[in-house]
């Protein structure tokens, strides 16, 4: 769940800094979903935009960005180096996931990086082959993990407008995208304004939570 948590966090603080992030993600919602229910998991695959806003919170801000250690059970060698039988080994995540070969502009929040891909392509670039760990130590959680943020992504941008706060005298608060380092990452605690979208989504989700309840 931290690691979850983490992600969530950093999507909210993107869509605070990045507001044309969040304006072309409600486009594609309204388009495909329209504005008479809730995003479904079902709709996944018709709302590519979407899918793209999860990839790149996942690769801005990895949540472990040094992963789970590894313990070597023979002896190894990578480049020339030789790492025995017995050592730890960390993944530095954090660097796969800001290679700027692969990833131009990494300290940016840009969907867009994992549009129009090829099969290829797409499948080498996925920050889900990384951000969960490798071999045995892969989390044994993460297909649940990665529906779960689609949907909390797609509900929020279906219901929600999300964007800057302003303090007493008015002025627009920019909140620091410089993260918290730890095992876990978390961005700083920051302030902003989540408002409903409209009525309509406002009905709908206490509509939901009322069902949940009951």
């Amino acid at each position: 769940m931290e690691t979850t948590k983490s992600a969530l966090a950093s999507f909210v603080l993107a869509m605070v800094v990045y507001p044309e992030v969040l304006q072309k993600a409600q486009e594609e919602i309204d388009r495909v979903v329209g504005v008479d229910r809730l995003p479904q998991l079902e709709d996944r695959d018709q709302l590519p935009y979407i899918e793209c806003i999860v990839k790149e919170a996942l690769r801005w801000s990895a949540s472990i960005p040094l992963g789970i250690p590894h313990c070597l059970t023979e002896d190894d060698e990578h480049e020339g180096h030789t790492i025995p039988k017995g050592s730890t080994v960390l993944s530095n995540i954090w660097a796969m996931t800001r290679d700027e070969e692969i990833d131009p502009d990494a300290s940016t929040f840009r969907p867009e990086r994992f549009l129009n891909m090829d099969a290829k392509t797409a499948e080498r670039t996925d920050p889900r082959a990384t951000v969960f760990g490798f071999g045995r130590r892969t989390c044994p959680g993460r297909y649940f993990a990665d529906a779960n943020i689609f949907m909390v992504v797609a509900s929020m941008v279906a219901t929600l407008n999300i964007a800057k706060a302003r303090d007493s005298k008015g002025q627009v608060i920019t909140p620091s995208v410089e993260f918290h380092s730890g095992m876990t990452r978390y961005p700083p605690e920051f302030t902003c304004n989540i408002t409903p979208r409209s009525q309509r989504a406002e009905d709908m989700v206490s509509k939901m939570l009322t069902s949940l309840l009951d």
